[in-house]
């Protein structure tokens, strides 16, 4: 398949709803936004495998709440073949604002991208340098696979310059072993039955009706990682564990 590489910049809030919020807010959403173009107003499965050093050095530069810091991952959407879509993500952050880029090949192709350092002949100039990028975070930093985190996304999108994007993500799965995309979704719960991380997203301002929302049901922003929920998770029985206050105290308000 052809590559394609976007560059993203914004704004993000997070935060934790229990299942009566969700339902009360996701009605007060679907009211004034449309479903994202690709999910049809129904949830979907994101399956990402998460890199990092043998340290987990990317997980803690998120602890740490270092200025700058980045995640490496490779995504794909539903089920995986070798040719499907899949979507390697440099996201950083500096100072609460986030940036992404992204470079989409075949999840074949992907792999071959950070196992060997092969980059397809037929990439555009900017995929070439964001698939150079890529290789160069691997090898400078010893990046590799650490953990599979997937999800179920219910997502809205605005179309106007904002770029809203308002997704609710829940049943929190992980694996830190067996790390082929391929092999499905599964993984070990790491998320409270019920429980659903509403994200906010916009290149400005969020819109008056968006924080209307969030005043109204007296939501608080936290700066929650999935990945860093997973590796806390890998620390501890997983019969036994909570939401990582870790995270929960680290907001970028």
């Amino acid at each position: 398949m052809e590559g394609d590489a976007t560059f993203l910049e914004r704004c993000e809030y997070k935060y934790i709803l229990d299942p009566e919020t969700r339902a009360a807010l996701e009605d007060e959403v679907r009211a004034i936004l449309p479903p994202d173009v690709y999910s049809g107003g129904k949830e979907y499965t994101i399956s990402s495998v998460y890199f990092d050093d043998p340290h987990r050095r990317l997980y803690y530069q998120t602890l740490d709440r270092e200025p700058y810091r980045y995640k490496l991952r490779l995504r794909v959407y539903g089920d995986a073949e070798r040719d499907s879509a899949s979507f390697f993500e440099i996201k950083s952050k500096y100072l609460g604002r986030s940036q992404k880029r992204r470079l989409c090949l075949s999840l074949g192709a992907n792999e071959r991208l950070w196992l060997d350092g092969t980059i397809p002949d037929d990439l555009s100039a900017e995929e070439r340098k964001l698939a150079g990028d890529i290789i160069r975070l691997i090898r400078r930093d010893d990046l590799s696979p650490s953990a599979v985190v997937s999800y179920e996304r219910l997502a809205f999108a605005g179309t106007g310059e904002e770029r809203l994007r308002v997704t609710f993500d829940s049943a929190l799965r992980i694996r830190t072993d067996d790390l082929d995309l391929t092999r499905g979704s599964e993984g070990e719960r790491a998320m409270p039955d019920g429980m659903t991380v509403l994200e906010i997203k916009s290149g400005r301002n969020l819109p008056l009706a968006v924080t209307r929302l969030i005043g109204k049901y007296g939501l608080k922003n936290v700066s929650y990682s999935k990945y860093g929920q997973t590796v806390f998770n890998s620390r501890k029985d997983i019969m036994t564990w909570t939401i990582s206050q870790e995270f929960l105290e680290v907001s970028d308000r």
